[in-house]
């Protein structure tokens, strides 16, 4: 096994941020983990909960499509597109997240409803359907739901070409 965060040549990177990544990068090139280290030294914290919310999407397609490679190139794509999600950091379950949807008045049927009947409702179940209804993932670090178009990766300025040659 090996520590692909350990061919990254980025000494001001916390690669431990984005371990989650390793499992799914194992077999690509020093030029291809450059480009992505490159990219993620970039990210503020919601970034890198938008990131990771990107990647955890992309895993959950590939699961229902049955199976498929996460390659460092689609990787790259994802960490180009943060800035098409919408981020709630620290909702991490449904339950908060639905409190967060019902406190922030997002539901407009429940505008007019007393707050003494507010404290009855199931946060739980809110939040698990406005999440499976837009498409939305819970990280460890907040909820991430993407809301345009994910761009690609410009080729050139990423050096993914995995035959360039060192001048």
């Amino acid at each position: 096994i090996r520590d692909w965060s350990s061919d990254v040549c980025s000494s001001d990177l916390d690669m431990g941020r984005y371990e989650f990544l390793a499992p799914h990068l194992d077999g690509y090139d020093l030029y291809q983990f450059n480009a992505l280290a490159e990219k993620l030294r970039t990210f503020g914290d919601v970034d890198a909960v938008a990131f990771e919310g990107l990647v955890q999407m992309e895993l959950n397609k590939l699961y229902q499509n049955n199976g498929g490679d996460l390659t460092l190139r689609r990787v790259l794509d994802l960490a180009y597109s943060v800035d098409c999600c919408h981020v709630v950091p620290g909702i991490t379950d449904d339950a908060a997240l639905g409190q967060f949807y019902v406190e922030n008045d997002f539901l407009p049927d429940l505008a007019n409803v007393p707050d003494s009947v507010l404290e009855m409702l199931d946060y739980e179940k809110i939040g698990r359907s406005m999440r499976e209804g837009e498409g939305g993932v819970l990280t460890p670090h907040g909820y991430v739901m993407q809301e345009s178009e994910l761009r690609q990766a410009d080729r050139k300025s990423t050096r993914l070409n995995s035959s360039h040659e060192s001048p």
